[in-house]
């Protein structure tokens, strides 16, 4: 059977209940002079309790903030209201260190007729952490959600400018076809393996920079794209079998530098792009490529000349502007769309380097890129 609650009056076991509460109990007068706490509040603050009792007022134990906060919100509000709720303050120890806490005060009247301040303070150290975690926490997602934002765009960007790349390897690809197809009767044995052949390896090569560029779509962030050492003459031979497997072109690869530590997908979108449009606006019987590939101490220096229609000057400045068309028809009879040279420059410019083009017309054209070399 419960028995009936009866209040304990042993001034031994209150005091060791009120010196051992989870929170500091403070008491001050009106003016803010500590007349009363318990040992949780010493224990938070480093003092002994002669070290306070009558000889700090809550005032001293606050920063400069704080103590102006005290004077003119906190010490209104108790002289009106009777009471304040959770105010933040920071309290200083006696070894100088800044506790943040959280403070509720009530007014009571004693029955001499004299007023006193009955606060508990909280120690808010843990929470202002969490606070603190959850706006770095905030901040990263805003960032994550800008970043994403960002690829979409990037995404957007790259599915035009790949798709811009990909029409004349393909429109090469399916003319050989044709060609294969209408003429079909006088191929040789050796001569039909021989052209399918090539026509497979053109095929096969487009079809994996697809898959290197559609990874790449995925997660266009440098920070998580793999570093590869590009052998230069193997990739130059690559691109140009892509866009030329017929073998039209005369190319030249020039400069001592023959490999280059980089992202190899990135500069293989760069070339097939350069090199695309080497191939669609060039109007000579031969058409000749040199690629040529220095390096310094901080970059990589390429640039790809070709004996191409060139380009006019009034368009120079303005030629890898987005959607920026010159109204020049390729040799598809097809009109640009400004899209590729545009996305060339946002990747270099990704790569830490800088594009630029000189050229003449009816002579030719000559595009110079830098790429950042990266660290080990």
């Amino acid at each position: 059977e419960l028995m009936p609650y009866k209040p304990h009056h042993d001034k031994d076991e209150f005091r060791e209940l009120y010196d051992s509460a989870p929170c500091g109990f403070l008491s001050t007068n009106p003016v803010g002079l500590i007349t009363r706490m318990n040992q949780t509040f010493l224990d938070l603050i480093g003092y002994d309790a002669e070290e306070v009792v009558a000889q700090k007022t809550l005032q001293d134990l606050l920063t400069v903030g704080g103590k102006l906060y005290y004077e003119t919100h906190y010490r209104p509000l108790l002289v009106h209201e009777k009471e304040a709720r959770e105010i933040s303050f920071y309290l200083i120890t006696k070894n100088n260190r800044r506790i943040p806490v959280l403070v509720n005060t009530k007014a009571i009247v004693k029955s001499s007729g004299e007023e006193v301040y009955i606060s508990t303070i909280v120690d808010n150290s843990h929470r202002k952490q969490y606070e603190k975690e959850l706006l770095v926490a905030k901040q990263r997602a805003d960032q994550l959600t800008i970043d994403y934002s960002k690829a979409n765009e990037e995404l957007k960007h790259l599915a035009h400018a790949v798709t811009h790349d990909i029409k004349t390897p393909m429109s090469n690809i399916l003319m050989m076809f044709e060609f294969f197809e209408q003429n079909f009767s006088t191929f040789t044995e050796d001569g039909i393996r021989a052209y399918l052949s090539r026509i497979k390896d053109a095929s096969y090569r487009l079809s994996d920079m697809v898959t290197r560029i559609l990874s790449y779509c995925t997660n266009s962030d440098l920070n998580t794209t793999e570093i590869d050492v590009i052998e230069l003459p193997t990739l130059f031979v690559k691109i140009l079998s892509i866009c030329d497997p017929e073998g039209t072109i005369e190319p030249q690869l020039l400069g001592k530098c023959k490999e280059m530590r980089s992202y190899s997908v990135v500069i293989e979108l760069i070339l097939l792009n350069l090199i695309v449009n080497v191939l669609k606006y060039n109007d000579k019987e031969t058409i000749r490529i040199e690629l040529t590939v220095t390096e310094s101490a901080e970059f990589y220096h390429l640039s790809v000349k070709d004996n191409g229609k060139g380009i006019k000057k009034e368009h120079i400045s303005s030629i890898f502007e987005p959607l920026k068309a010159l109204g020049v028809t390729d040799r598809f009879n097809q009109k640009g769309t400004g899209l590729g040279l545009s996305y060339v420059q946002r990747m270099v410019t990704k790569l830490g380097g800088e594009i630029s083009v000189s050229s003449e017309l009816g002579v030719g054209s000559t595009f110079s890129f830098t790429v950042g070399k990266v660290a080990d």
